[in-house]
C-alpha cells in the first residue's frame, strides 16, 4: 500500500492503539484518519472519509466515517455516517447509519457492499463496518476483532 502516514498515540494500561493519518492507494482507496484500539476484552476501529473507487463499475462507495466495536461475549456494533454509493447512470444510494447485521447491497458490475459484516472463525469474532468486493478484489474498512 502506498501513501500511509502514521502518528503515535499514547498507550493506556491494557489497551493497544494503532493509527494512520491517512491512506492513499490509488486508484482504489483513500481515507482520512484511522484509529484502531484493542484491549483484553474489547476492540474498536474507526476510519474517516473512506472512499473506494471501482473503475470497472464506474462506482464510488464513500462515507464521512465508518466504525465498529466488539466486546467479548456481548455487544458488537457498526456505524456508517454519511455513506453513499454513486454509480454512473444510477441514482445515488444512501447507506444506513446503523445497518442490520450482514446488510448486502449489490450494484451493476458485480460489486457487493456488505455493511456490519459479522463472522466468527476459531473463536475470534470479527465485525467489519464496510466491506466492498468486486472482480476478485476486496476492501475491508473499520474491522474489530475480539474473542467470541
Amino acid at each position: 500500500m502506498t501513501g500511509v502516514q502514521t502518528c503515535a498515540l499514547p498507550i493506556w494500561a491494557g489497551n493497544t492503539y494503532q493509527s494512520a493519518l491517512n491512506v492513499s492507494a490509488p486508484p482504489i482507496l483513500s481515507t482520512g484518519f484511522i484509529l484502531d484500539r484493542a484491549g483484553p476484552n474489547t476492540a474498536y476501529s474507526s476510519v474517516t472519509s473512506p472512499a473506494v473507487s471501482i473503475a470497472s463499475a464506474l462506482a464510488l462507495v464513500s462515507a464521512t466515517k465508518v466504525a465498529s466495536t466488539c466486546t467479548t461475549g456481548t455487544a458488537q456494533d457498526s456505524t456508517v455516517w454519511g455513506g453513499t454509493i454513486r454509480q454512473y447512470g444510477q441514482p445515488t444510494i444512501k447507506l444506513p447509519l446503523k445497518p442490520a447485521i450482514n446488510t448486502q447491497i449489490q450494484i451493476p458490475g458485480g460489486v457487493t457492499i456488505t455493511l456490519n459484516k459479522r463472522n466468527v472463525y476459531v473463536g475470534i469474532r470479527q465485525v467489519t463496518a464496510m466491506y466492498v468486493a468486486w472482480s476478485g478484489q476486496n476492501v475491508s474498512l473499520g474491522v474489530s476483532r475480539c474473542a467470541s
